[in-house]
């Protein structure tokens, strides 16, 4: 990715672009997609099983995202960027995005499924994310079509799915779960960080 295609994505001239196998693509349109949203510092195989594993429940088109900017984090560099991105060559199509909500990301890609881990879905719920709102966030991810895929995660030694969230009735529709003996792989891209020396 060059400068002016990460200026235009950060500024919002554009609302995203897709890349595959290092080829740029700004004219294709996506809705009705399987989406799975990361940082991927680093892409690991718990991501890619994962999205192969949604794309075997839910045959729609798969997409990992990376968006520039991030809640709890600093701006991706363009150079950090360009990095994470060479990691997808023969893996996938990958969105690049300025989006770093999932309120955010329904407004553009309509009608489609995010694939989420329960540590994802737990922050999802999270007042903080959404201006204190969470429930008019998750009605409005709801008006626009999309709900979320949730593979268990371990969290201090126990295995929670999406049944352990705390979710109003009205909104348990939107979280469908992944059952363990479908996939569950447990490795985190911090863990890999730490042991192989990426920066955090």
């Amino acid at each position: 990715m060059n400068n002016q295609e990460y200026t235009e994505i950060l500024e919002g001239y554009i609302n995203y672009i897709i890349v595959e196998n290092g080829q740029i693509n700004t004219d294709d349109f996506v809705s009705k997609s399987l989406i799975l949203s990361g940082s991927f510092n680093p892409l690991h195989n718990g991501h890619i099983g994962l999205l192969k594993t949604a794309k075997n429940m839910i045959k729609l088109e798969p997409f990992f995202e990376i968006s520039i900017s991030n809640v709890d984090k600093s701006n991706i560099t363009l150079e950090d960027l360009n990095s994470r991105i060479s990691q997808f060559d023969n893996v996938g199509k990958l969105l690049i995005t300025n989006s770093p909500t999932f309120e955010d990301k329904s407004n553009i890609f309509k009608k489609s499924i995010f694939v989420i881990g329960y540590d994802t879905a737990e922050r999802i719920l999270q007042d903080k994310y959404y201006n204190d709102s969470t429930t008019g966030a998750l009605q409005e991810i709801y008006n626009f079509g999309c709900s979320f895929l949730v593979a268990g995660r371990k969290v201090d030694k126990e295995f929670l799915t999406s049944s352990d969230l705390n979710l109003k009735d009205n909104y348990k529709r939107m979280f469908k779960e992944i059952p363990e003996k479908k996939f569950r792989m447990d490795i985190s891209s911090s863990y890999l960080r730490k042991q192989n020396g990426f920066k955090l």
